[in-house]
């Protein structure tokens, strides 16, 4: 019992290690895209809010960073990370970031407008759009970052598996990537 134990730490902090790494320094997919008239965000898109407003792949150039995360009514982990991600999301507004969060039926809008009551959730909540197909895992909840020049924030590489986060987080885990994102700056030409 006490090797698995061992084993299972080991196994953990390793992970912690390689996720932790992987962050500190997250590439920009493309830094020189400027916002206005030639903004080329990564993807496209047009859905509704819970309240019928449209949201676009403009609000990616509001905010420094923009957090997608994809749940559902029904699921356990999706829920229980609500309050957090509403913490997050009112903690961390004034340095850039931004949140939405996409549900995939407009069958489910009461479901859904009493969870945001009950959660006290502050963060637009939307119906799914297959333009978010490429960023299906199968598994809910599944959360992808998005910069300001509307491009996916890679995790580890550039394949769109490797910029989503499957399953729930803490507030501490979340809030450590976040800061990641927020804080780090392009280099510039002089410390190339």
């Amino acid at each position: 019992m006490k090797k698995k134990l061992i084993a299972a730490m080991a196994v953990t902090m390793a992970m912690s290690l390689i996720v932790c790494t992987s962050c500190k320094k997250p590439p920009r997919s493309n830094p020189n895209v400027s916002v206005g008239e030639d903004y080329f965000p990564e993807m496209t898109f047009t859905i509704r809010d819970i309240d019928g407003k449209a949201i676009d792949e403009s609000v990616f150039s509001l905010h420094k960073l923009t957090m997608i995360n994809f749940w559902e009514p029904w699921c356990g982990p999706c829920l229980s990370e609500m309050p957090d991600i509403q913490k997050l999301y009112q903690d961390y507004e004034d340095m850039g970031f931004y949140v939405i969060g996409v549900y995939s039926s407009t069958e489910m809008k009461s479901d859904v407008k009493k969870i945001m009551e009950n959660v006290g959730i502050t963060y637009p909540i939307a119906t799914y759009s297959d333009s978010f197909d490429r960023f299906q895992t199968g598994y809910v909840p599944t959360t992808i970052f998005v910069d300001e020049h509307g491009w996916v924030l890679p995790l580890m590489a550039s394949s769109d598996q490797e910029k989503l986060f499957t399953g729930a987080r803490s507030y501490e885990d979340w809030a450590a990537l976040i800061e990641t994102y927020l804080l780090y700056e392009e280099p510039t030409e002089a410390t190339v």
